[in-house]
């Protein structure tokens, strides 16, 4: 059996590879340009489906000759009198792959493509066997060049759903949609409706219908879903102890945030009032009633839906009936533009964690359910790891009128020899990282002579040590630890007014080392959560990042991040107490989705973070290199962020920042080089090639 030591249980279709260069760049020595990484965007075939195994329909496999099949139909909807499309009629003939109707061309449908004119849209409609909710999941890209059309996704006849494509317009778009509360009377229609004075268009689309028995419709008449339990009840299920885990589905621990309804706001004074929700009474850690005090503010609006906005810290008081509150110091990001009377404000609070792992080797989560934290909700370190977490949903509870369901980080998976397996997970509304997987760098505290020294970190025996520059992650050299003592009164540096650096060891190395204080100590592929994967997974609904911050050697496919703060960011981070990483090569993203990434932030970023804070502070002019054909675009920069955002495609030279619009369709192909040495690679004078005005041709 694998060792187990503590576990305890508390209250874009886009394809990227970042992958490892060879020591050959000419302006760097020897191990000095070891590791270069590389970030190597490649786009995908419109026929490639996404792969979720539990998928209910997908348009490939279930196309067919027989109308019905497989929760299939194959139909059109003419023009009515209001120009929009009227009821859905059956194509009547299928030959060669193809239905069409009657003897005529169009409008037809096959397995891979909808052909469509003015006047008569192409239809497929799937109509679910049993009631839920689904996700439909796909690409399309238009095939005819002088054509215009748009493609809309109708649920029950309301359009959920379109996307307009241009005349110019061949690159592939992706869609992850949710239809909610399906019965078997429904029915989900995909429509191809040409332009007016089009020719006729033909659209290709790949998708897969996926069910998400765990999420519903939100309203506020809908019950708490936290049951109330009398002090005796509640004895009762402290006496049965662990016993509880086996008996009990459902949560019965109080709500660890309030939420309230937005009845007045000010923007200038950051400040706003709300009625409190009967329920969502303001409680500290210990579950004791509060007054006033201070939170982190999220926002949704009126139907529940999550408002994309970033970190609103702030104070909050209650009123002296009880029923209605006021928020005020409302910093950082503010009130969300988006926020009007009516919509809903969260105040979270952060303390402990829901499922937690510590020096575990092998453990598999199969179908847990986690429905709130005070804290983070899932959360692992120290071990061998290579744990599995197979459909773990984190997310609020379903039929509820619940708003938010944790308070800190949803999954936080630290400091194992190998990373974890993430297949099927949902991850949503936290109140902090989506998701952060990375080891620690350790740190040089004092020297005592060229061979030992006071380190901050957890080291042993044996340990390959790189030692690199703070600043600029030079190399300074590589040793092993021939002796490792703990020293728990060892000397410590001041990093501010709140932390220090601990100089928890005293290690002897095997060579001779001059290292100064605060020299990086890297231990890759060890403690660092190396070889992670994230697999089908949907990540949606909070304002914080998706970090792979510094664990080498990861596998990230078929995964959506939708409508959440700052998409994916791959770094590390030396500020303040922070010391996660070490480097993120050797990383490959593919088949993945990026979608609703906010106008503020990035679909993907890319970035090395220099000490002093947690964003990019020197302003290095440099040029991009860039080399670009039908397939590729090759951007290099080294001190800058490269970032695949919602933004309209742009370089700006003084950071070296490369934005492509991700919003909702796939790069091609980029690849994007951070030298580990942050080495400058300049090719000065050369033009960005693949930049025009709007969007750039990659997406």
């Amino acid at each position: 059996m694998a060792p187990f030591t503590a576990l305890t249980v508390g209250a874009l279709a886009l394809s990227v590879v970042l992958a490892s260069t060879v020591a050959a760049e000419a302006n760097m020595k020897g191990s000095e340009a070891d590791h270069l990484p590389e970030l190597l965007f490649e786009g995908n075939q419109i026929s490639r489906l996404p792969r979720f195994e539990d998928a209910v329909a997908d348009s490939l496999t279930g196309f067919g000759g027989t109308q019905g099949a497989s929760g299939w139909q194959y139909g059109y909807m003419q023009r009515a009198s209001a120009g929009a499309p009227g009821a859905f009629r059956h194509l009547e003939r299928y030959e060669a792959g193809w239905w069409r109707r009657g003897n005529s061309p169009v409008p037809g449908v096959s397995a891979t493509t909808f052909e469509a004119s003015p006047g008569l849209a192409a239809v497929r409609r799937w109509t679910p066997r049993e009631k839920g909710s689904v996700r439909v999941v796909g690409y399309l890209a238009k095939r005819s060049p002088q054509a215009e059309a748009e493609f809309r996704v109708l649920v029950e006849g309301k359009e959920i759903w379109k996307r307009q494509l241009a005349r110019t317009d061949s690159i592939p778009h992706v869609f992850d949609l949710l239809a909610l509360d399906l019965t078997e009377a429904s029915a989900v229609d995909l429509l191809v409706v040409a332009g007016p004075n089009s020719p006729r268009v033909r659209v290709d689309v790949a998708l897969q219908i996926v069910p998400e028995p765990f999420v519903s419709r939100w309203h506020a008449a809908l019950p708490t879903g936290f049951p109330t339990f009398t002090e005796a009840e509640k004895e009762v299920l402290r006496k049965k102890g662990q016993d509880i885990l086996q008996k009990i589905r459902d949560t019965f621990t109080l709500p660890s945030w309030f939420q309230a309804r937005v009845t007045d706001s000010d923007r200038e004074s950051r400040t706003l009032r709300a009625a409190l929700m009967e329920g969502y009474e303001p409680r500290n850690a210990n579950g004791e009633a509060e007054t006033e005090g201070g939170r982190a503010f999220m926002f949704n609006d009126a139907d529940g839906r999550f408002i994309n906005h970033r970190h609103t810290p702030g104070k909050w008081q209650l009123s002296e009936d009880g029923a209605s509150m006021s928020c005020q110091e409302m910093g950082r990001a503010g009130i969300p533009d988006a926020l009007q009377t009516g919509d809903y404000v969260v105040g979270t609070i952060r303390t402990g964690a829901a499922l937690r792992s510590v020096n575990c080797s092998g453990v598999r989560f199969e179908d847990v359910n986690l429905w709130s934290s005070p804290g983070i909700t899932v959360n692992e370190g120290g071990g061998e790891g290579g744990n599995v977490y197979l459909r773990v949903r984190a997310t609020r509870r379903p039929r509820t009128n619940r708003l938010q369901a944790f308070g800190a980080d949803i999954f936080h998976l630290a400091g194992t020899d190998r990373g974890p397996t993430l297949d099927r997970c949902e991850l949503a509304y936290g109140a902090d990282d989506n998701l952060n997987i990375h080891g620690s760098f350790g740190r040089i505290v004092q020297r005592v002579d060229d061979r030992h020294y006071y380190m901050q970190g957890a080291y042993e025996v044996g340990d390959t040590l790189e030692f690199r520059d703070m600043s600029s992650v030079a190399l300074f050299g590589t040793a092993k630890a021939v002796s490792v003592v703990e020293t728990p009164a060892g000397p410590s540096l001041a990093i501010n007014d709140s932390y220090s650096a601990k100089g928890e060891f005293l290690g002897a190395l095997d060579q001779p080392l001059e290292l100064p204080a605060w020299a990086l100590v890297v231990l890759d592929g060890k403690r660092s959560a190396g070889g992670f994967v994230l697999r089908n997974c949907w990540l949606h609904d909070n304002f914080q990042r998706t970090l792979s911050n510094g664990s080498p050697g990861g596998l990230i496919e078929n995964a959506t991040l939708q409508n959440v703060g700052q998409g994916l960011c791959i770094q590390f981070e030396t500020w303040g107490p922070w010391m996660e990483g070490p480097f993120a090569r050797d990383l490959v993203i593919r088949n993945s989705r990026f979608l609703d990434s906010p106008p503020d932030g990035a679909a993907s970023a890319v970035s090395l973070h220099p000490p002093g804070g947690g964003q990019q502070r020197e302003a290095v002019r440099s040029q991009a290199r860039h080399q670009h054909d039908d397939h590729r675009q090759l951007l290099r920069s080294n001190r800058g962020r490269a970032r695949l955002s919602s933004q309209r495609g742009r370089v700006e030279d003084p950071r070296q920042q490369h934005r492509l619009d991700a919003s909702s369709h796939p790069c091609r192909t980029a690849r994007l080089a951070l030298p580990a040495g942050l080495r400058q690679h300049l090719d000065p004078g050369k033009p960005h090639a693949g930049s025009r005005r709007g969007r750039t041709g990659y997406g």
